[in-house]
């Protein structure tokens, strides 16, 4: 089974549309792969944090990702309170998609540092 990395930017299936709630996100859906490698590689599971084109902006619980910046087709957000864990081999990979088909890109480290900035801000860690 192929494996995800921390900072690749991966399309999600969540719950079905009926069982999610109006604030969480859509099928399919992009996130970003937080979980550090060591995890990812010897885990079926993985966590990941959603990323949004929507236009309501929360400066304290989202980071931006400009497109022209980054691995995105549009604008988006990093929305950090929704980060979730998924079964990868579940909800990343699909057995009918071509290979790497679930892969949108990857983050910068510098993205990611301002992630990891802002969520140990959130988090009361390191402040």
């Amino acid at each position: 089974m192929p494996t995800v990395s921390r900072r690749d930017i991966v399309w999600v299936t969540f719950p079905e549309p009926e069982d999610i709630h109006p604030e969480e996100m859509d099928n399919p859906h992009p996130t970003v792969v937080l979980q550090a490698d060591d995890m990812n590689n010897k885990l079926d599971s993985t966590i990941v944090i959603p990323i949004s084109t929507n236009a309501v902006r929360d400066s304290l619980r989202e980071v931006p990702i400009p497109a022209h910046n980054e691995d995105v087709e549009e604008d988006s957000k990093a929305v950090l309170t929704q980060i979730t864990t998924v079964s990868v081999p579940g909800r990343i990979f699909d057995e009918g998609e071509e290979e790497e088909a679930w892969k949108m890109g990857e983050l910068s480290a510098d993205k990611m540092g301002e992630i990891e900035d802002r969520l140990g801000y959130l988090f009361g860690v390191g402040y």
